[in-house]
């Protein structure tokens, strides 16, 4: 859920403030490409899997499937490099040093045609990660990363009713524009992921819409922090890949759901909406947020990096913007291998009776998840696969929790208890 602002911050902040003296070269790959000829449309499916958008796209006339995150530029695992022998700026001494630790390589490939549906790109840069166990998108089953260095030559619209992605370089094209929620955005430099400016209460936040969140909406503000301080929110435990405190060895930490009254995005107010605060502790975190595919797949979702504006329009969608969290108390996932339990909500029957993150998942709802084949796993990480969904109303797990077998058997809640 938070994945977001940790995975790639040494990518869109650090790195690239950091790149721009020493690697100059590999700014301007980054920055460079373009997108085909004037007056192009063109529509092509994608998959919503776990809130992650996932799009088949095409390098050089091969075929990969990729993530699309507007918080990251554009990435590509070593072996498509290998494929596809692209070319490459290798690292600097200076800059191969921070990469020792990270699952990113310093070579920077230059794409010569990346093509999604019939729309073409040409002369993308990107990076290159590592396709091991440091990597904490390896378990998703991408091959790479569209970012928004990519992106920001055209207009992009996502409709989540029917997985529907359009392109073109015309605003006059899209549907779904006329009577949308029309808001500001400033693309951050080079990669130009676009920021917008949230107020909650008297808090201006700098917030980032991002395609690679699958989670909801996450701020921190002094109003939040107050908020938390103050007991009005429930603490959520959580193991994340790449945690803010890495003097925490175990990497789980601690940050918290709120209700938040009202949420202004442009001109635009959104009430009574649950939330992630970061943990107040983390400083760099203040006055930032981040807006995920949870709140997006809400819309028909339209950025125009054209004149900067994001247009939202309300979906016809079975369900509405949520005003409360659905939850069992816990989350789990495929780490590393394993099917896990990855976070506990404070004061759930599932920290109550014990359930601990970590804890190895053996079946959830009856069905065996210890011993699946590669198959099956593929078949999960696309989606194809489920054992639980958000609609559910109760649960049944076991798992091996401190070396003993047991059942966890919970019932969905609401949350928060909203005034009637």
């Amino acid at each position: 859920m938070l994945r977001g602002i940790y995975i790639f911050a040494l990518i869109s902040l650090n790195l690239v403030t950091t790149a721009q003296a020493q690697l100059p070269d590999f700014i301007k790959r980054l920055d460079e490409g373009s997108v085909q000829a004037a007056s192009f449309y063109g529509k092509t499916k994608f998959e919503l899997i776990d809130n992650r958008i996932i799009v088949f796209s095409a390098i050089n006339g091969h075929t990969y499937r990729f993530l699309i995150d507007t918080h990251s530029p554009c990435l590509l695992y070593d072996y498509v490099l290998e494929d596809l022998r692209l070319d490459i700026l290798d690292k600097s001494p200076t800059m191969g040093e921070s990469f020792l630790t990270s699952f990113l390589k310093p070579i920077f490939p230059k794409i010569d045609t990346f093509s999604i549906g019939n729309v073409s790109f040409f002369g993308i840069g990107a990076m290159l990660m590592k396709s091991d166990s440091t990597n904490p998108l390896n378990d998703m089953g991408i091959d790479g990363v569209i970012g928004s260095n990519l992106m920001k030559n055209c207009i992009w619209q996502f409709d989540f009713s029917d997985s529907t992605l359009v392109l073109s370089d015309e605003i006059l094209n899209f549907k779904n524009i006329d009577g949308a929620y029309q808001i500001k955005f400033h693309p951050t430099p080079v990669q130009a992921s676009p920021i917008i400016t949230t107020i909650i209460g008297s808090d201006s936040i700098l917030t980032e819409f991002d395609t690679g969140n699958n989670g909801f909406i996450n701020a921190l503000s002094p109003t939040i922090s107050n908020k938390i301080s103050s007991g009005k929110t429930v603490a959520l435990s959580m193991k994340l890949d790449i945690t803010v405190d890495r003097k925490d060895a175990d990497g789980i930490e601690t940050h918290y759901y709120v209700l938040l009254d009202s949420m202004q995005m442009g001109e635009q107010m959104f009430y009574t909406l649950p939330i992630v605060a970061y943990n107040p502790s983390y400083g760099q975190t203040m006055g930032k947020g981040s807006v995920g595919v949870g709140f997006l797949k809400h819309f028909v979702s339209t950025i125009d990096w054209n004149d900067k504006v994001i247009y939202l329009m309300p979906a016809k969608l079975d369900k509405p913007l949520p005003h409360n969290k659905d939850t069992f108390g816990f989350t789990y996932g495929f780490k590393k291998g394993s099917f896990q339990v990855q976070s506990i909500l404070s004061g759930s029957t599932a920290e109550t009776l014990g359930l601990e993150i970590g804890d190895k998942i053996l079946s959830i709802n009856g069905y065996d998840v210890s011993q699946l084949t590669i198959c099956k796993i593929d078949e999960y990480k696309n989606g194809k696969l489920i054992f639980s969904s958000e609609n559910d109303k109760e649960i049944t797990i076991l798992v091996m929790n401190r070396g003993v077998k047991k059942e966890f058997k919970l019932n969905s809640y609401k949350l928060f208890q909203l005034d009637k």
